[in-house]
This record gives C-alpha cells, sequence and structure tokens, in this order.
C-alpha cells in the first residue's frame, strides 16, 4: 500500500487495512477462483480507478502507520500505564532529557568513571 499501488489481497475479509482504505480487493484466503475473479475484477478497472485505489492505500499508510504517529500512540499508551502503576507522572517523564547520552560519555561511564567526568 505505501508504494501506492492497488493490490489484491487474499486474507481475512474482515477488518483489515486494504477494505479499510478502499486500497483494493479482498478475497476469502485459500480459494483459488475468488482469486481468479478478483483478477479479472482488477482488469476490467479504468486505470483512473486502480491509481485511485493505490493513492487511498498510499495516504492510509501515511495517516496510520507513520513512525511519528505510532511512536505518539505507544507514549501515549505508556504513560498511562506507567501512571496507572504509581510510576512518574507524564509531566515528570516529559521534562527528562529527550537526547540519548553522547557517546564519550557512555564509554566514560563503561570505563568506571563518572558521567561528569570525575
Amino acid at each position: 500500500m505505501a508504494a501506492g499501488r492497488p493490490i489484491i489481497f487474499a486474507g481475512n475479509p474482515g477488518y483489515n487495512a486494504v477494505e479499510k482504505a478502499q486500497a483494493g480487493i479482498v478475497v476469502p484466503p485459500e480459494r483459488p477462483e475468488a482469486i481468479v475473479k478478483a483478477i479479472e475484477q482488477f482488469l476490467a478497472l479504468t486505470p483512473e480507478e486502480r491509481r485511485q485505489m493505490g493513492q487511498n492505500g498510499q495516504r492510509y499508510v501515511k495517516e496510520h502507520h507513520d513512525i511519528r504517529i505510532l511512536t505518539d500512540k505507544m507514549e501515549a499508551v505508556l504513560l498511562a500505564a506507567v501512571s496507572e502503576h504509581g510510576g512518574p507522572s507524564a509531566e515528570r517523564v516529559k521534562a527528562a532529557p529527550s537526547r540519548p547520552p553522547d557517546q564519550s560519555e557512555l564509554h566514560e561511564v563503561a570505563r568506571g568513571g563518572s558521567k561528569n567526568g570525575q
């Protein structure tokens, strides 16, 4: 879907991204006759309809699977879980430095020194 091409998806016909995004044709798995029919349906589409399916899939991936969106969702879940169990508050966690330690600091600590060279 990220490539912007329409798909024929042989998988669970219930909730799936291809169906939700209207990015292709979904057929039941292990049904060769359904795949043949889907290919025929696909070939009957106009180039514009196929292009639209591809764009739909690409848009869906950008809106639902972009790394920034996924990390924001994961952060919210983790902060909620930590807060529920008496961990640090979201404010304290967000106030912590967001950059990883400098590599030289890590090497110094690994050699037995302190982070501040003391």
